[in-house]
């Protein structure tokens, strides 16, 4: 197996060299025997084939094997072969298509200056080896071989320029992917930062919380085992309600990877239950929400349940026992959110 994957890279890679053979060859015999077959009386031909027309005719066509390597060398020799071979009066017609071909691949294969340095040149030349060959070329006829030859250099600088632009247009498709990719990249690194602050925020909370509930819980155990079941319970939906969270960022994660859908941020709507969450004896809590902001963005609802969620900790933490008030209020274009206490401290966000 190893053996042919190292094979067919080396095929893919000779193919091209290849075929160049085997067109060279096939062209090389066909333009001999033609020659050995003209008959130079009915032909514009003075000169039978001999060893040095065949030697002319392989140097017109054989030199196309390295036209892909050395296109410039390619078509000095074979068109000075043809050009040779033409005024010498040999049969070499079909032959001297070898020296046309190698314009061809000379304009196609290089840059237009070598075009224009090495082909139209090559093209005056070869023309002007018609017009000195020893049979009676008419005006027209010198005409025509010049348009064709002089089109054929520029239908090669033509499909070379068009093999350029679709290179160009391939490079800037690569291009283009490879930003996708690297904006998709850091849409993931900044989804999977935002995923930790949202478990700190959540999980935060519900830990101070918890630490609410359970110190009133330890102070109303001797005294009102009552109250102090009902801070258990409220410690037990509060641990539970953590967990929730945070289980619902590590399947965001998992969602991510595996092309789900995201949980659903948090809303202006959920405060109440996160009011609820952190009343507890000696922090009372007074929200009032305006119903228009109901309607605000997704985005700028979630960033304020965080605002608040991060407010009301830093109460619980600092303030010690107070009376808290909550205000989320839509005032035409401007977004308020207040949030006051009787302790140590006052928080306003905007």
């Amino acid at each position: 197996m190893e053996r042919f994957e190292t094979y067919d890279p080396l095929m893919r890679l000779a193919r091209p060299y290849l075929l160049d053979a085997g067109a060279a060859i096939v062209l090389a015999l066909a333009g001999v025997l033609t020659a050995v077959n003209e008959d130079v009386d009915t032909s514009d031909a003075t000169r039978s084939l001999d060893a040095l027309g065949v030697l002319l005719v392989c140097g017109m066509t054989l030199p196309l094997v390295a036209r892909r390597v050395f296109p410039r060398l390619v078509v000095i020799v074979t068109v000075g072969c043809a050009i040779a071979g033409i005024v010498a009066g040999y049969p070499v017609v079909l032959g001297a298509l070898g020296a046309i071909f190698a314009i061809w691949s000379l304009a196609y294969t290089t840059s237009r200056r070598d075009t224009v340095l090495v082909g139209l040149p090559a093209v005056v030349a070869l023309v002007a080896g018609f017009v000195a060959a020893p049979g009676s070329l008419t005006p027209p006829e010198i005409a025509s071989n010049f348009l064709f030859i002089a089109f054929t250099l520029l239908i090669g600088d033509l499909l070379r320029a068009r093999k350029e632009q679709t290179a160009v247009l391939e490079d800037r498709n690569r291009e283009l992917e490879m930003l996708r990719e690297t904006e998709r990249r850091s849409a993931a690194v900044e989804e999977r930062l935002r995923i930790p602050r949202e478990v700190h925020d959540a999980v935060g909370h519900s830990l101070v919380a918890i630490t609410l509930q359970t110190r009133a819980g330890l102070r109303q155990l001797s005294r009102s085992p009552g109250r102090a079941a009902q801070a258990l319970r409220e410690i037990e939906a509060l641990a539970a309600r953590a967990l929730e969270e945070t289980r619902a960022a590590v399947a965001t994660i998992r969602s991510d990877a595996d092309g789900g859908r995201a949980r659903p941020e948090p809303t202006i709507a959920d405060l109440p239950t996160l009011v609820q969450s952190v009343r507890a004896p000696g922090l009372d809590v007074d929200l009032t929400l305006d119903p228009a902001t109901h309607d605000l963005p997704p985005r700028l609802q979630s960033a304020a349940y965080r605002i608040v969620q991060e407010s009301l900790s830093n109460v619980a933490r600092h303030a010690g026992p107070a009376h808290t008030a909550v205000r989320v209020d839509q005032d035409g274009e401007t977004f308020v959110i207040e949030i006051t206490d009787t302790g140590a401290s006052t928080a306003r966000g905007e």
